[in-house]
C-alpha cells in the first residue's frame, strides 16, 4: 500500500527520498513519482 500522506510529510520535513522509500516500503522511483506529481499540482514546493 502506498502511504501518500506519509511520503509527502517526510518530504516536507526534508527527509531524503531514499530514506522515505525505506521507511514506507515503496521503491525510490515510486516515492519520486509521488513527489513530482504533488509538486506539479502545487501541493508541495
Amino acid at each position: 500500500m502506498i502511504r501518500y500522506r506519509k511520503i509527502l510529510e517526510m518530504h516536507f520535513n526534508g527527509i531524503s527520498q531514499r530514506t522515505i522509500s525505506t521507511s514506507v516500503g515503496n521503491s525510490r522511483n515510486t516515492v519520486s513519482s509521488i513527489i513530482k506529481k504533488a509538486e506539479s499540482l502545487g501541493l508541495v514546493d
